[in-house]
């Protein structure tokens, strides 16, 4: 059996001033328009994976909620480890960061590849030019590297725990400095790099990249979400980070698999800053998700906001995410089934209800930000049509039309704008 390793790097501010710099070439493409936060960004699909994303998920359960992370997850574990997580308070969540992704996974794939073990490249590089040739202008950063576990939940125990052994080490020990990276509040941004290789040493390689700058992405409430089937027997967990800075609670809960949508229930952490979750029965082939929710000002909000995730790992699936020019228009249920049509024509969007039971309260419009471009009252006693002209600032990309119902339901659909 191969032996498990771990190690941190905690540098703050040392990036190095006079590193070599990479030239590069950028290319625009037009499905630039079609990727929002939580898909893969044009010219790099495949990031991140499932192992990073379900990371992601984990690191950020860990920081809003540590207490009951350790309860949960730590404790029947890990005798004696009662008392870690004690001095680290919960902190805000990790948005995801295409430069920070790549600089992990290249860190990983390296490990992997060249059979090294080490915060420096194999080459030599230091991880202050590495980090700062994938994210020029990057200030605190700090990375955690593990190896020789197969599964992310099982990883970042391995970081929080600092190894196998038990009890851990107390916090702020100075022995517990993957805890402490992950409990830093002064970074705001993670990459996780995941990779594999069973001709080298450790087979599984790990890295986690940290980083204090300002996240682009730190208006959206639905910070990370995946699914894991660790948890529960036969069954398929979906989770999903929510934050929301103001405190106000979301008022729809919801993952969408394969057109259904499931009520999600907060499992860790406060209602406006916590850890949702459903377990379903695990199906035997690839399925189709998303998250969806409504915010506290009543706004939708989507993860990911363009394209689907899929079930790695369920019934033998090897794919993790489908971009939106890979997948039809969709709703949480299918519409027409809920007696519920709508056409485009040109730059008006006729809605028809079967009859006026069936008519929505009021139907809206968002972009892929979840940011609401038009809201639309029925008149449930007599219509059972309505036409929405689309506003001048709707450009060509994705939108969201959502219509609710009554007892708190809704329907969702994907309208896709070309010039």
């Amino acid at each position: 059996m191969k032996k498990q390793y771990y190690h941190e790097l905690n540098l703050l501010n040392l990036f190095e001033k006079k590193m070599k710099r990479t030239p590069y070439f950028c290319l625009i493409f037009p499905i630039l328009l079609f990727a929002g936060y939580g898909d893969f960004s044009p010219g790099y699909s495949g990031y991140p994976n499932y192992q990073e994303r379900i990371t992601h998920v984990w690191t950020n359960l860990c920081r809003t909620s540590p207490a009951a992370f350790r309860d949960t997850l730590i404790v029947p574990v890990c005798t004696g480890s009662q008392s870690i997580l004690t001095a680290y308070p919960a902190v805000d969540p990790l948005y995801w960061n295409l430069n920070l992704n790549r600089a992990s996974r290249f860190h990983s794939v390296d490990m992997a590849i060249n059979n090294c073990w080490g915060h420096n490249s194999c080459d030599g590089t230091t991880p202050a030019t590495r980090l700062g040739t994938f994210y020029p202008g990057i200030s605190w950063w700090g990375e955690n590297i593990a190896a020789g576990n197969s599964a992310s939940l099982a990883t970042l125990r391995q970081w929080i725990i600092e190894g196998t052994t038990c009890p851990p080490p107390a916090d702020g020990s100075g022995s517990d400095g993957h805890r402490a990276n992950i409990m830093n509040s002064n970074y705001h941004e993670l990459g996780v790099g995941y990779a594999y290789n069973s001709a080298a040493m450790y087979d599984h390689y790990w890295t986690q990249d940290f980083a204090g700058n300002a996240s682009a992405y730190a208006d959206r409430c639905l910070v990370s979400g995946s699914h894991d089937f660790s948890l529960a027997t036969n069954k398929a967990s979906f989770l999903l980070n929510y934050f929301d800075g103001t405190g106000k609670a979301p008022s729809v809960k919801s993952v969408v698999v394969g057109g259904v949508s499931n009520a999600m229930t907060l499992w860790m952490g406060a209602p406006s800053r916590g850890t949702y979750r459903v377990d379903l029965a695990k199906g035997s082939a690839c399925r189709n998700y998303y998250f969806a929710f409504v915010d506290g000002n009543s706004t939708a909000c989507r993860y990911p906001e363009a394209g689907v995730l899929v079930t790695f790992g369920e019934g033998g699936c090897t794919n993790d995410y489908l971009p939106p020019e890979s997948t039809s228009v969709e709703g949480v249920l299918p519409l027409a089934d809920e007696g519920i049509s709508q056409h485009l024509f040109g730059r008006n969007l006729l809605i028809r209800a079967s009859d006026p039971n069936v008519s929505p309260l009021f139907t809206e419009i968002t972009d892929i930000r979840g940011r609401r471009l038009v809201r639309k009252k029925w008149n449930r006693d007599r219509s059972t049509e309505i036409t929405i002209s689309l506003p001048k600032e709707m450009a060509a990309g994705i939108y969201f039309v959502r219509h609710f119902l009554n007892q708190g339901k809704f329907r969702t659909a994907r309208i896709i704008l070309v010039d």
